[in-house]
């Protein structure tokens, strides 16, 4: 739950990332929590989602799952 308030408010759900610093915009611009919003954003506002941010989605989908699959293996190699 820490990592995802973590990446909420990294990520621009709870702030406006345009009064980040520079190099915090930079860090924000790759969280997924940022992709996931500006992906809601550009089909909100009719057109289609970029393909940075759905590529950007995607990547951080399988290195969650790859991530929650080990350490499941490792889990059950102790019980």
């Amino acid at each position: 739950m820490l990592v995802y308030f973590g990446l909420s408010m990294l990520g621009g759900l709870w702030l406006p990332v345009t009064n980040f610093p520079g190099w915090l915009k930079d860090i924000a611009s790759w969280t997924p929590t940022h992709a996931y919003a500006a992906m809601g954003q550009a089909v909100e506002a009719g057109g289609a989602p970029p393909a940075k941010d759905v590529l950007l989605v995607v990547g951080y989908l399988l290195l969650f799952t790859a991530v929650a699959a080990r350490l499941y293996r490792r889990d059950t190699l102790k019980a």
